[in-house]
Parts: structure tokens; sequence; C-alpha cells
């Protein structure tokens, strides 16, 4: 909480700077700088961050960060000195209001693989109190309770914006319907692109036998395309002058699920590095093709007044994108690739076990994945096992993480559907801004 705190003004303080400083005919050269500089930022953090835990160990990972306070407070005396004055107070409760639905929504979506998506998994109590005191995992509840906050935020928004007094946001920006439908197009690419790299961080060092660093090379084909297609097509025009920007998101939109295509058929427990650098080339080009539009319709709704606000929305819900493609085909690959393990020394064992049972195992071997190390499941596995059975496991497990990961790009490409959805209800072009 306290990173993210911190970070906050590092996201939202150039996109303000960005639309105070630069004209209508620069602001779309400045949203594909800060795109530019989130993705390649994105990047560098994944090889250094893979590299010092190969070489040296995890924890040193973050210590990078610490030298970004010092490039921060270096290029700080370049920004722009805007003196800016404001003739209202902070609205301080829609901001609690906001940060507490928003933080429940998150944390429900980050625990599902742990505490259970509806069946709680485990007990959550606070001095001798069950929560939630029935036998329902916390996640519903969170999201349950971030979803009924953030319906008092837009009331307390609608009462300030009544009475002309201090808001976040103006709830009248949400009835754009354009924005309302670019923003949740843009949210469900952040959850398939997440979900499917997380899922391949998983999958790799698995199959192929790589460390941290070289997964991330491995990975690597689709970040690299992503923003050279992007620069292309924005900078460079290179289709934007024979194709309605509306149709590119679309083509990109499609172009990533003909990648996730090529993955599924690509991957198997015998797979390598270079079978897997067509799909994620395809990918890097639909998300290069979808981001280069996609924010600039759906922006195009807002009035001036309201364009400052358009980010402040964008990127929260961007965020729980972000946390969905992690929670749902994050789990998805856990959950069937612990039932393809549990399953097939199952098998081997010539054992049947009954339904509630079977659960259990998977529920626990789930668990154990997501928390215990390599080495610590090898040795529990070797214990548990008779000696004609464990040399059988790493066949097993990685016929069932193939499998798993299968599954989950397959529930990728339903959710490529529901963007294509989204994104048939944008304009054909930005439209003008209304004063």
């Amino acid at each position: 909480m306290l990173t993210g705190l911190a970070a906050t003004p590092l996201i939202s303080t150039p996109w303000a700077i960005a639309d105070l400083v630069y004209d209508e005919e620069s602001s779309e050269l400045a949203t594909l700088g800060l795109i530019l500089a989130s993705v390649l930022g994105g990047l560098m953090g994944v090889l250094l961050g893979g590299f010092i835990a190969s070489r040296i160990s995890w924890r040193w990972a973050f210590l990078p960060s610490l030298s970004l306070l010092l490039l921060v407070s270096l290029f700080r005396r370049s920004l722009p000195n805007l003196n800016l004055r404001s003739e209202q107070p902070i609205d301080w409760m829609g901001g609690l209001l906001s940060f507490l639905g928003l933080t429940a929504i998150f944390m429900g979506f980050s625990l599902g693989g742990e505490f259970g998506w509806w069946e709680p998994r485990r007990v959550v109590s606070i001095a001798g109190l069950v929560i939630p005191p029935f036998a329902l995992s916390i996640v519903p509840t969170l999201v349950a309770v971030g979803v009924i906050i953030l319906g008092f935020f837009g009331l307390w928004q609608r009462r300030q914006a009544d009475r002309s007094k201090a808001s976040l946001l103006r709830v009248g920006l949400l009835r754009e319907r354009e924005f309302v439908f670019g923003i949740l197009a843009a949210m469900v690419h952040t959850l398939i692109t997440t979900g499917v790299q997380f899922n391949l961080y998983q999958f790799i060092p698995v199959a192929l036998s790589l460390n941290p660093f070289e997964t991330a090379l491995t990975v690597i084909p689709y970040n690299l395309t992503m923003p050279v297609v992007l620069v292309a097509v924005v900078k460079y025009k290179v289709l934007s002058d024979r194709i309605a920007p509306k149709y590119i998101v679309l083509s990109g939109i499609s172009l990533l699920g003909a990648g996730i295509a090529v993955l599924y058929s690509r991957l198997d427990w015998q797979v390598t590095s270079l079978e897997l650098i067509p799909g994620l080339v395809i990918m890097g080009i639909g998300s290069g093709l979808f981001l280069s539009y996609v924010s600039a319709l759906a922006f195009s709704a807002a009035s001036a007044a309201e364009k400052p606000q358009c980010p402040g929305i964008y990127n929260p819900i961007q965020n729980l994108g972000s946390s969905l493609g992690r929670g749902i085909l994050g789990t998805a690959l856990m959950f069937f690739a612990s039932q393809g393990i549990v399953d097939g020394i199952l098998q081997k064992l010539d054992t049947t076990l009954s339904p509630a049972q079977r659960l259990e195992a998977i529920s626990r071997l789930q668990e154990m994945l997501q928390t215990f190390s390599r080495q610590e499941i090898q040795e529990i596995f070797a214990n548990k096992l008779p000696p004609s059975v464990y040399p059988l496991v790493r066949s097993i497990s990685l016929d069932a993480a193939t499998s798993g990961i299968k599954i989950s790009l397959l529930i990728a490409l339903v959710f490529i559907g529901i963007c294509l959805l989204l994104a048939t209800r944008l304009p054909k072009y930005p439209s003008c801004r209304r004063v």
C-alpha cells in the first residue's frame, strides 16, 4: 500500500502535465510518449529483475528502485514551472471512498487463487471473529464491499456536483457511451495480455527449464513488437491515413486473438523458445494496433473540462484489468494444472478418491504451487510418493501444465470476443472535443 501511494504521483503527474502543456496537435505524440515510457519501463524492469533474481537473489531486485529516486529528483528540475491555483478544496471524502472501494476490489481479485473464488479454502479471522461468518470465501465479500463503497462514491460525487462543491470527477463523464465502452475494452485488453504473460512466466520455466532472466528473454518478442507497431501507427501514420482508427483498434484485437491461437497450437511440453516467437510477435502487433487509438477514441467523448479526469478513470480501470488477468487466467492455470497432476498421480497409483477428497487434494497442491519453491515441492513428492511413481512426476507435471495453460488461453480467447464486442461501440474517428 505504501508503494502504491508513493507511485501515484509518478503515474498521474506526467499525464496531468501533458494535458496542461501540449496543445491539440502535440497531445497525441505526448500520449504516445507516455505509453512507450510505461511499456519500456516495464520491459526493463522484467529483464533487470529477472537477471538479478537469477544471478544474485530476488530480494536484490528491489535495489534498482532506489536509484530511480535519484533520477526522478534529477529530472524534476526540467519540468515546466506550472503555478496552478485551485479555488476549491480537495475532495477528501471522495478520495477516501474511491481508495477504499478500489482497494477492496483489487485485494479480492488478488486473493482469489489463495482463498478461493467462492468456497473458502482458508478462513480469515480477526480477533477470533471469522470474516465472513458463513461458508463463503473472503474474495466475493471483498469485491461486493468494494462495489458498494464505489456506489457510495458515485452518490457522493453527484451530491458534490449538485452543490457545486469540489469533486474528484464528474459523474456525467460516465454517461458518455464511447468513453465507457472504450475504457472497458482497454481493461479487457489489459486483462488478456497481463494474464497470458503471467501464465507464460509460470509455464516456461517448468517446460523449458529456464531461469527468470531467460524466461524474460523468451517473452520479449511481444514486448518489443508492441512499441514498434505503436510508434509506426501513431507517429508515422502508417495506417491511419488509409484506415479509420476504429478499424485499426478492431484489427488489433483480432490479431491479438490470432497470436493467442498460434500460441495454443504450438504449446506442448516439448516446446522451444523459437516456436513461441510467431505467436508472441502477432500478439505484439495486435496490442500495438489496439493501443494506438483506443484511448483517443474513448477520450474524445469528453469535453475540454472533463479531459483531465479521463486518465484518472482510465488508469485505475487498467490496474483492475491487470489484477483480473492474473486472478482469472492465473488461477485457471494453477487449478487445471493441479487437477491434472493429482489425477495423473492417482492414475499411476491405481487408486481413487472421493470427490471431496479429490478437490481437497487439488486445492492443497494449488496452494503449494503458489507458495512453495520448486525444490520444496520436489522434496514433498519424494517423501510422500512410492519410488515407482516419483520418477514419473515430472512428465505428469509437464502434461498437466500444458493442459492448464491451453485452457487458460481458451479463456483468453473468450475475453477477446468480449473485447471485440465492446470496441465495436467506439466511434469511427475521434470526435471533436466539446467545450
